[in-house]
């Protein structure tokens, strides 16, 4: 498994109340698009095909998070040995993207590597708006060229059909 060294935090954006964050992500802007990297918490090498925790995470399909409390979708322990973690090395799977100024993803790769203790930073959805904001916050480039490539890709969908949200 490999260390990454990434020059960027990679960003673990949830909600305030999120306990499991598995996943993460880094958008670096290039010269032709993008460079994107997904970071998702490397579950199945802790949880083996078939044991307990595997069918009863199979049985739950989700953390949920209920006003009398949180029902972890692997269980306290697993949970917390799995999720991403700003302040601890983690296991993780990494989707790494170039992705051009269209839109096209003109280079995919998949491989296992380790994230180290201090390059995740966790953020809420609420702090993404302000972030984008402030064009002087550690996180705003990063923020900002994702605001960017989601601009282009949803001008894709819609160009191929898809229609705007209707929200009530």
């Amino acid at each position: 498994m490999t260390t990454t060294t990434a020059t960027k935090c990679a960003l673990m954006i949830d909600a305030s109340t999120t306990r499991d964050r598995d996943d993460a992500l880094t958008i670096t802007p290039t010269t032709t698009g993008w460079d994107v990297a997904v970071f998702v918490a490397n579950v199945a090498d802790l949880v083996p095909a078939g044991a307990p925790a595997d069918r009863t995470a199979a049985t739950r399909v989700e953390t949920r998070y209920r006003t009398t409390g949180t029902v972890p979708m692997l269980g306290a322990e697993l949970e917390h040995a799995a999720t991403l973690s700003d302040t601890q090395d983690r296991d993780a799977l990494a989707i790494r993207l170039r992705v051009s100024a269209d839109g096209d993803v003109v280079l995919a790769g998949l491989d296992r590597e380790v994230l180290p203790a201090g390059s995740c930073v966790a953020i809420t959805h609420d702090q993404v708006t302000t972030i984008l904001e402030v064009p002087d916050h550690a996180h705003h480039g990063q923020l900002s060229a994702g605001a960017q490539l989601a601009q282009v890709l949803t001008g894709r969908r819609r160009a191929a059909g898809a229609h705007p949200p209707r929200y009530r």
